[in-house]
């Protein structure tokens, strides 16, 4: 894996309403839904960042185990338009323009095995953004995407200063 710069040219936004149809309230539930999901179909979770992270050590950050429920969770291309919540102003989460720390992974064989993974995945994120003296700030984002027959599963948080 490789920590990247996402140069988001346009916000990507999701409805709440969509992952609270799908039955979608955890990180589990995410995970297995986005393995079975229709081509296109996205799912975020949110965590902030300081409920998951310690970042008070001198010897870089670490996880904070167990990992805290995410703060928000929403859907985008989930549902068939006869389940999706009626149409109007979307209740839901936007990452705006911008630049953004990101990695992309495949999670592991089962959605029980992605999850219990979590932890580790959050610390490297962690370190090699420390390590790398990437200023970031905000929430982390967990990203899922069913494309190509498979799912991509991406860590963002906004950058916010180029490396020193």
């Amino acid at each position: 894996m490789d920590l990247l710069t996402l140069n988001l040219h346009r916000p990507l936004r999701w409805d709440t309403r969509q992952a609270d149809a799908a039955g979608i309230g955890t990180a589990l539930q995410a995970i297995a839904s986005a393995m079975t999901a229709p081509e296109d179909a996205e799912i975020v979770l949110v965590w902030d960042w300081n409920a998951i992270i310690d970042d008070s050590s001198g010897d870089g950050p670490r996880t904070v185990v167990p990992i805290a429920a995410p703060s928000r969770i929403a859907a985008a291309n989930l549902l068939s338009s006869g389940q999706a919540p009626e149409q109007g102003q979307p209740a839901g989460i936007e990452l705006a323009a911008g630049r953004y720390l990101f990695v992309q992974t495949r999670p592991t064989a089962t959605a029980e095995e992605a999850v219990a993974g979590l932890p580790t995945l959050f610390e490297w994120f962690a370190r090699e953004a420390w390590w790398s003296q990437s200023a970031c700030d905000g929430p982390l984002v967990l990203r899922l995407v069913h494309e190509d027959k498979d799912t991509a599963l991406q860590l963002i948080r906004h950058l916010s200063a180029m490396p020193a």
